[in-house]
């Protein structure tokens, strides 16, 4: 992201040349880097003191929740407070022990059944993990406000995520399509959408989706990637290399970004994205009146490009007043 510089107003009447100007801001860093140092300094002397008297205030307050569900232990919500308390210091075991005492107090405790999903999940216990999210999927069946719980969206997500992992594919894009329904901007549902599109051989769906998703993340690399592979199975080295050049955008290879996208946009010039990404290039690279142009360009293709109408506003504001060419 771009950093915006403040005018400083020093009180000095005479004019300052660049060089007082830098070192001014060269003292003023070097002094704040020291003031950060001195203050971290002493957060950790504090903090370092505090964890020698005694237990943290997440140990605290896991020991407060065992005691009370000692004194209430048929209380599932309070079980499934503790049990989340065990999950954050990684006492996984202990957690799911009490996970599965809450849903033996209340068998369709939602968020015990979540909790209890994510740790088999993150234990690559995929048959329990899907028994789990599969119940609160099938609880919230006819809820009608299904569409406003971001929780549910998580579980379908999570759902397409194990089915598409034992090859369960179609059952994988039905659960995605249902997260989607809910949050339509969870550009790694998007992401894997598109994977199992591509593995049902459906190209141009899959790009379609591989493109939603770097729409919400314009750096995510693994949908440019995965969007070339389609590209280049389908025959298009123009789309190919856009994407092989939002690659090197992402990761800042400006270079090796223009070469790519300066051939792509050649090839197929309405293509929004790509000159987006071409405009970022030239933007980095210094050269403001090229960037400018290739964000007009993009703009005025009139796909609604809103990343390429933020951009063409920043770097018209780089090229002084005057020197804009129309």
């Amino acid at each position: 992201m771009e950093a915006k510089g403040k005018t400083m107003n020093i009180g000095a009447p005479q004019a300052r040349t660049a060089t007082d100007v830098i070192l001014t801001l060269g003292i003023r860093f070097l002094a704040s880097i020291l003031f950060i140092v001195l203050v971290g300094f002493s957060l950790y002397y504090v903090v370092d003191r505090a964890s020698l008297v005694g237990p943290s205030p997440v140990d605290n307050t896991m020991r407060e929740l065992e005691e009370l569900v000692k004194q209430e232990p048929d209380n599932a919500n309070l079980r499934v407070q503790v049990a989340q308390a065990y999950t954050e210091r990684d006492i996984y075991e202990a957690a799911l022990a009490q996970y599965k005492s809450a849903l033996e107090i209340e068998p369709d405790h939602q968020a015990a059944l979540i909790g209890m999903g994510n740790i088999y999940l993150a234990q690559n216990n995929d048959k329990e993990a899907l028994a789990a999210f599969q119940k609160v999927a099938d609880l919230n069946k006819d809820n009608p406000y299904k569409k406003t719980l971001r929780q549910l969206e998580a579980v379908y997500y999570r759902l397409a995520l194990i089915q598409e992992r034992i090859g369960n594919l179609e059952v994988a894009r039905s659960n995605l399509l249902q997260a989607l329904d809910i949050e339509r901007t969870d550009s790694d549902a998007w992401y894997l959408l598109g994977e199992v599109q591509r593995k049902q051989n459906r190209g141009q769906e899959a790009v379609e989706s591989y493109r939603k998703a770097v729409s919400l993340d314009p750096r995510f690399t693994d949908a440019y990637r995965a969007m070339s592979a389609v590209y280049t199975q389908m025959g298009d080295p123009a789309m190919a290399e856009y994407a092989d050049g939002m690659v090197a955008v992402a990761n800042r290879d400006y270079q090796r970004g223009l070469t790519l996208l300066q051939r792509s946009t050649s090839a197929a010039p309405d293509n929004a994205d790509a000159l987006w990404g071409l405009g970022m290039c030239y933007e980095n690279e210094g050269r403001y009146q090229e960037a400018l142009d290739a964000y007009l360009s993009a703009v005025n293709l009139g796909q609604n490009h809103i990343l390429a109408e933020m951009s063409l506003k920043r770097v018209y504001e780089k090229i002084p007043a005057g020197e804009v060419q129309k």
